[in-house]
């Protein structure tokens, strides 16, 4: 049977069963084998190896078909943008946060100057914009990655078919953006496609991803250059068609072919009956002087009673290697089928650290990608040390690439570990970098960021009531968690114990020691992931998010560590018109603000209540209920403080209250971590002030005097809270650019940066 393909042309295999990334173990072989026994494995005889291993169409001459070259033939040139249900509005909505500029006329001008055109086209209303489309040649301007996506999708969706071919030029130069190709229907996008699908990485998926999207249109607009005269279009064509034959049927392919006569069919026909013996890459990875096959760990056969001979080594790095460029490369799955899962994946280890020992040279660079194929959580664990320290060695770009690897294997435990880079490495480009990869694995799944860190959160082994037993034999403890997700220890009487004894002489050495270990491990596990939790509750709250009811029940309440925080808070329950407000109890029923047991709507969406959500009167009844049962909140909700902006701070935009304060750097540099912005380096290095973007847009500003500086943290001199204001718009040296303020600030983002600075300034 065929081991099953994962995304990205991986293997699957079974999961791990740990819930966190572990560290590597040398593979076990099946007891019983030649390898478990300690004696030689001996070589499998070629007549019981599959043919890509022991003689592959790449290691000897090929006898070529007979090609049909027909010349002249061209596609027809009608430009279409084909909307999925729902899609061109999501393409719409991409540019809903762009700029909002007082005078787009202006801005126009300015785009004359240097002919980008993206922002304009994208958000500037449409009597003005219109005005200059026949302009854009393509180019959006130089804007992040995120953004010259989001103003891409809304030009295409204002448009369509008018700019299909202009948005077509600038993916060209923009592969990692290719999702956006996927409603274009053009000759143009087409070629595009082809071109991406015979590359390794993002590129190919987005070109398979188009072709399996639109099929014989597609395969119509490739068959000229399938039977062109030109080499490189032909095989491009005919690696795309053969991949619409292989998800559409021959029969999709032939019938495209038709349109252009029957010799064009024939010359189709003779591709598809040559089949997968011509879907290899332009160029065939081949290592460089630096592989050594007689170095390497033996691969061995499924069963383990023989391995792979040493020649086959170099066939197996090959295939590793094409499979990068041609997505689900049957002779991929052929190796997994053949070979044992784990000397697979230590073999690819042992390629990637001989590349590395020889120089890591760019050439082979896809030995790297290639862990992906048979990578598992010992493969993630490896590669995330190394991605988290490389930055320090000036390898920034190899960490970047290592975090396509981890994307690639996809399993929830190297996504976890993208997520624990994003929030923990040391060097912030590399945060960033895995912030990138996250928030593109989200899309691909239809997920907000949000909504895959609730799906990636493992269960830590906890049982049911979100426990953790651990037996020593004659004795055994229990592991709790306090509002703080902080494991506590009780014996079996329920009486609360310090710290987990260490075994006695009296407990079962193996059992005793075997319980110890993990709960050094669960300790160690939650040391970050806690925090993280709580944090990210607090911020759900903040940010109003909703979680539907089957979320609610599936991520938090049934999930083994966060229905501990979950039954510390209050919720709301909104249905339409309908609001209720509830807790969580003991027993997982819910109950009201008067501990009346209540039913929850089946479609009612779930929020955490802030303050400013309830009345007086609630918010001193759920006080009342919280104190009677003795229950701790994670962070501040019922008492949180609750501030507004005066009428004077609305009209002036100065919040007077505040400036003159004299503060130190820590508590400034403190505000980070609830969304303040620092602003950038000037002068020096200097950074004269921090700000906190408002949803709505606009910012609440910090300027500062003397000025932070770069690399020198809290150790500056204590900063004086020159000028605290609104602004829609701030310059370099943090202060505000024009006359505009924010307008219809949300009032629970406004109590929160209030008491923001009200804390930093000591005038709560």
């Amino acid at each position: 049977m065929t081991a099953p393909a994962r995304p990205g042309g991986g293997v699957s295999h079974p999961p791990s069963t740990v819930a966190g990334v572990r560290q590597a173990n040398p593979p076990k072989p099946k007891s019983g084998s030649p390898a478990s026994r300690g004696g030689p494995v001996p070589e499998a005889a070629e007549s019981d190896l599959p043919e890509p291993l022991v003689n592959p169409p790449w290691a000897s001459p090929r006898t070529g078909r007979e090609r049909i070259v027909i010349r002249g033939l061209e596609p027809s040139s009608e430009s279409r943008v084909v909307w999925d249900e729902g899609e061109r509005d999501r393409y719409l909505a991409a540019a809903e946060h762009g700029p909002a500029a007082a005078d787009w006329e202006q801005r126009a001008r300015r785009c004359s100057d240097h002919g980008s055109w993206g922002e304009l086209l994208a958000c500037a209303p449409r009597e003005i914009a219109d005005k200059h489309l026949d302009r854009w040649n393509g180019h959006l301007g130089r804007f992040p990655a995120l953004r010259a996506a989001a103003y891409a999708r809304a030009v295409l969706a204002r448009y369509e078919a008018a700019v299909a071919d202009r948005v077509v030029v600038f993916l060209a130069s923009a592969p990692e953006l290719g999702a956006i190709l996927g409603p274009i229907l053009t000759p143009e996008a087409a070629r595009l496609a082809a071109r991406w699908f015979r590359r390794r990485g993002a590129a190919g998926r987005h070109g398979a991803a188009w072709l399996d999207r639109h099929g014989e249109a597609a395969a119509e607009s490739l068959v000229p250059g399938a039977l062109g005269p030109a080499k490189a279009l032909r095989i491009r064509a005919e690696g795309a068609l053969l991949r619409i034959a292989e998800t559409h049927g021959r029969g999709a392919v032939l019938e495209a072919a038709a349109v252009y006569g029957e010799t064009a069919r024939r010359g189709i026909e003779a591709l598809l009956e040559a089949g997968a013996v011509d879907t290899l890459p332009e160029r065939v990875p081949s290592p460089g002087p630096w592989f050594d096959p007689s170095r390497l760990p033996r691969v061995l056969l499924r069963g383990g009673e023989s391995a792979l001979p040493e020649p086959s080594l170099r066939h197996l790095l090959t295939i590793m290697g094409i499979a990068l460029a041609v997505p689900d490369d049957e002779r991929l799955a052929v190796v997994a089928e053949t070979c044992e899962h784990d000397s697979l994946r230590e073999f690819s280890w042992a390629v990637f650290e001989q590349w590395l020992a020889g120089g890591a040279p760019s050439a082979d660079g896809w030995v790297m990608s290639s862990l992906r194929h048979f990578g598992d959580d010992e493969t993630v664990a490896r590669l995330t040390e190394r991605i988290q320290t490389w930055p320090g060695q000036h390898q920034h770009h190899r960490a970047v690439s290592a975090l396509s690897v981890l994307s690639g294997i996809g399993s929830d435990t190297a996504l976890r570990a993208i997520r624990h880079i994003s929030l923990r490495a040391k060097y912030k480009g590399i945060r960033t970098e895995a912030g990138h990869r996250l928030g593109a694995v989200a899309g691909r799944l239809g997920l907000s960021r949000e909504q895959l860190a609730d799906r990636l959160l493992p269960d830590f082994g906890l049982d049911e009531d979100g426990v953790l037993v651990l037996d020593y034999g004659p004795r055994r403890f229990r592991v709790a968690f306090d509002e703080l997700l902080k494991p506590y220890v009780t014996d079996e009487a329920g009486r609360p114990r310090k710290t987990l004894p260490e075994p006695g002489v009296k407990d079962d050495p193996e059992l005793a020691g075997a319980a110890h270990r993990r709960f050094s491990e669960l300790k160690r596990e939650l040391r970050t992931v806690s925090a993280d939790q709580i944090r990210r509750l607090e911020a759900a709250m903040v940010g109003g998010r909703l979680w539907s009811r089957e979320e609610f029940e599936e991520r938090l309440l049934r999930h083994p560590l966060m229905r501990h925080p979950v039954r510390r808070l209050v919720w709301l329950a909104e249905d339409g018109e309908r609001r209720l407000g509830f807790r969580v109890a003991e027993d997982a029923t819910f109950c009201d603000a008067a501990d009346e047991a209540v039913a929850l709507p089946e479609e009612a969406g779930i929020r955490l209540a802030h303050p400013l959500d309830l009345s007086e009167g609630e918010r001193a009844a759920w006080s009342r209920i919280l104190a009677d049962y003795e229950i701790l909140q994670p962070f501040e909700q019922v008492r949180r403080p609750v501030m507004a902006f005066t009428g004077r701070e609305l009209a002036t935009g100065r919040l007077e209250r505040f400036e003159g304060a004299v503060v130190p750097a820590g508590s400034i540099l403190g505000l980070t971590g609830r969304g303040w912005v620092r602003c950038r380096p000037q002068d020096g290095g200097t950074e004269f002030g921090c700000h906190f973007p408002l949803p709505g847009g606009g910012h609440v500003a910090v300027r500062l005097e003397p000025g932070l500086r770069v690399g020198r943290g809290a150790a500056v001199a204590d900063q004086r809270l020159a000028a605290v204001f609104l602004a829609d718009r701030l310059d370099p040296y943090c202060r505000p650019s024009g006359e505009g303020r924010p307008r219809g600030v949300d009032p629970v983002i406004a109590s929160e940066v209030l008491t923001d600075l009200a804390r930093l300034t000591g005038k709560e």
